[in-house]
């Protein structure tokens, strides 16, 4: 007579076997990498071209450059200015994804989990550039390649128990000696936490007195961003 199994209750370990997923629930979709936010491309002025290179014309060397106290009958201050042409080369930022055509035809949200990949590549690189591109090569002219170098200036030895939150008052002070006005502090996580969590001998919180919570919050009237491109301490 052919063998045959006992009769019994089902179980999973007895019962179920070639894999798990009759057993799993599969929630739709990717989780994906985890990356820091792009940012400054919402903080700068932003312009479209089709050409391979950009000009911009610029007033410079105006003689004397200011209007004079003029008598009766007098003759009246002339004055005049430079106009210089600049221009800067366009620069690509690409990435590619290679697939088979087999893998975006069986998972249905491929094509669009490599599409939102991509484009956030992109939109990262051109972040770091437009901050830290140093010029060379294929690299953007970044915003700290532009800038001019912080100096403590007349305030150097004047303040008392000087700590980061002077360095910032005194860097919206030497941009508007510039004749700029200060517009954003971007601060690498870190350190907007130490600005905060700094405390006096007796334990009392001494983060700036003109820092003002809300989305975003200030400090000395200017917005404050925290992203981790800003390199630490600067």
């Amino acid at each position: 007579f052919p063998s045959h199994d006992i009769t019994g209750t089902m179980t999973i370990d007895n019962n179920y076997s070639g894999g798990t997923v009759g057993l799993s629930s599969l929630e739709p979709g990717l989780t994906r990498v985890q990356r820091r936010r792009a940012f400054l491309r919402q903080l700068i002025n932003v312009a479209g071209t089709i050409s391979r290179y950009v000009v911009w014309i610029e007033q410079a060397n105006p003689d004397p450059g200011e209007a004079g106290m003029t008598a009766e009958g007098a003759l009246k201050t002339q004055t005049d200015f430079d106009l210089v042409e600049r221009s800067s080369e366009v620069k690509k930022i690409s990435a590619y994804i290679k697939v088979s055509k087999e893998m975006l035809a069986d998972i249905a949200f491929m094509r669009g989990e490599i599409n939102s990949e991509l484009m956030e590549l992109v939109q990262l690189k051109l972040d770091e550039q437009i901050l830290l591109g140093d010029g060379l090569g294929n690299n953007l002219t970044g915003i700290d390649a532009n800038a001019t170098p912080w100096a403590a200036g007349s305030f150097a030895g004047t303040i008392p128990t000087p700590n980061n939150s002077d360095v910032l008052r005194v860097a919206i002070a030497q941009i508007a000696g510039l004749n700029f006005e200060a517009n954003y502090i971007v601060l690498n996580p870190a350190d907007a936490a130490a600005l905060e969590l700094s405390k006096d001998l007796g334990g009392a919180y001494t983060y700036p007195i003109n820092m003002v919570y809300g989305t975003p919050k200030t400090i000395y009237g200017v917005p404050v961003i925290e992203n981790n491109l800003v390199p630490a301490g600067e």
